[in-house]
Order: structure tokens, then C-alpha cells, then sequence
């Protein structure tokens, strides 16, 4: 005994209505875990101002070493400067900063 072809396909495209909400659950669960985690990430960052610049620099850096390409940002790290405190930055970060007493 065989199912009605009619019967045979209501039944797949109730299947993959629920395939299709099961992989909405996980891609909303993701998304959930994703912004914990840049919700972490900020308070460590704000804990720690240099980070925040050190972070731009090794973005920069991957993103250059990914794609192979000079890549010219004209976003200032002065911009950095406001959250800079010289006395929290780290003697080893200070001396690969630039020298003419900028931070």
C-alpha cells in the first residue's frame, strides 16, 4: 500500500518547513552567542584602552596578509589618542608606538 502522491508531498513540505525553522533556531542561536561574545569583548577593551588600537592594528594585519593588497585606511590612530592613558600603556606596546611623544 502506497501513500497518495498528493498525501507523499504535503508530508515533504511539512519535512522541510521544519528543516528550514530547525536552521533558523540554530542561525538565531549563533547570532545570540556572536553578540555575548562582542559584548565580552568590548568590556575587556574597555578595561584596557590599548587594546582597542591593538585590535585595529591586527585587523589591518590580516586583512592584508588574507588578500595579499596594500591597503590604505584614512582613518587616523590618532583617533586612539583620547583613550590613551601614557601611564597604562605597557613599556613593550610604548616602544613599537611612534617617538616624537605622541601616542
Amino acid at each position: 500500500m502506497s501513500l497518495p502522491v498528493s498525501m507523499q508531498k504535503a508530508m515533504a513540505a511539512e519535512q522541510e518547513a521544519r528543516r528550514e525553522a530547525d536552521a533558523k533556531v540554530v542561525a538565531a542561536n549563533g547570532e545570540l552567542v556572536a553578540s555575548e561574545n562582542l559584548k565580552l569583548a568590548s568590556e575587556v577593551m574597555e578595561g584596557n584602552p590599548i587594546s582597542l588600537q591593538l585590535r585595529y592594528l591586527q585587523t589591518i594585519n590580516t586583512i592584508s596578509n588574507k588578500n595579499n593588497h596594500t591597503i590604505i585606511l584614512p582613518f587616523p590612530t590618532d583617533f586612539f589618542k583620547k583613550y590613551l592613558d601614557k601611564d597604562t600603556v605597557p613599556s613593550l606596546v610604548r616602544n613599537i608606538l611612534p617617538h616624537n611623544g605622541d601616542i
